[in-house]
């Protein structure tokens, strides 16, 4: 029931302060993490918290799992859960050539979990007019972008 007013994800910075502030109260025995960028750090992290504090996440293998989306798909594929119909794209022609074989409307987005498109961790795409607009050229620093109906 309280937050902690933490410095930026800084490995150094943050780990250090973190350690000093549950060095100085005991009566932290567990730490939950919010934001997308903390719960990955502490699955990266698993041994960052001194003995008796706990993180309220999931096991670190399961949150790498579902942070690859592409891996996600294709394991709910294999096992016979439905998901949308979804294609990945490493360049502008693959990207053209998937929107035209899954349908419109689509979402896209990186499929690197902290990666953003134009400010955005997705973009919705209703028509080719759409996507040529928002997407005229590949994004840059992206190396793939999952679309998905």
């Amino acid at each position: 029931d309280e937050l902690w007013d933490h410095p930026p994800l800084d490995e150094h910075s943050f780990l250090n302060e973190l350690r000093s502030f549950l060095a100085s109260r005991p009566d932290v025995t567990i730490v939950y993490p919010v934001a997308e960028n903390f719960v990955s750090w502490f699955a990266d992290h698993p041994a960052a918290l001194p003995d008796g504090v706990l993180v309220a996440s999931a096991a670190g293998s399961t949150i790498s799992l579902f942070q690859d989306k592409e891996r996600t798909l294709e394991l709910a594929t294999a096992v016979g859960v439905q998901s949308s119909p979804y294609g990945v794209a490493a360049d502008q022609a693959q990207l053209a050539a998937s929107a035209l074989a899954i349908g419109y409307p689509l979402v896209v987005r990186p499929l690197g979990v902290m990666r953003r498109l134009d400010g955005r961790k997705a973009l919705i795409v209703g028509d080719r007019a759409d996507m040529e607009r928002h997407l005229p050229e590949w994004p840059s620093g992206i190396d793939r972008l999952l679309l998905q109906r």
